[in-house]
Formats: structure tokens, C-alpha cells, sequence
């Protein structure tokens, strides 16, 4: 179900709320579509890339996530 909702999210912003409010309950898939639908979003949408650009420090959070769970050895490779 968070799966769904991260790939639905319409903005960047949207998308890392979600990662934000749900953090303590996301795996590495919920990290890959977060990842994947980020930059879907920045391609999609000039204003979400914009947006971004403007407001780098806020992917602070799904970074730090993302290493933890690969020091953590959650992320693996196909």
C-alpha cells in the first residue's frame, strides 16, 4: 500500500513527506520506488526538477535512510 501511494505522488515535495512520515516502516523496495518515482518526478514536471534544484538539503533524510540500509545490508543487488 505505501508502495502505491510513493508512486502516486504528484510532487516531489509530496513524495518526501510521505518518505518522512513513513520512514520507520519503509524497506529497501519502498526506498527503490522512492528513488525511482523522485527522478520520474523530476523528469516529468520541469517545476518538480526546479523545485528540487532549489531545495537540495531536503533529501537529507532519504539519503541518510537509503546509506543506513545499505551499511545495514537491507539493499542488495538483483
Amino acid at each position: 500500500m505505501i508502495t502505491s501511494q510513493i508512486r502516486e505522488a504528484a510532487t516531489i515535495q509530496e513524495l518526501l513527506r510521505m518518505h518522512r512520515e513513513h520512514k520507520s516502516s519503509l524497506d529497501h523496495i519502498h526506498l527503490s520506488a522512492c528513488w525511482t518515482s523522485l527522478a520520474q518526478l523530476a523528469e516529468k514536471k520541469p517545476e518538480n526538477w526546479c523545485w528540487l534544484r532549489m531545495h537540495v538539503d531536503a533529501l537529507d533524510l532519504l539519503v541518510q535512510h537509503t546509506a543506513n540500509a545499505a551499511r545495514a545490508g537491507e539493499i542488495g543487488a538483483r
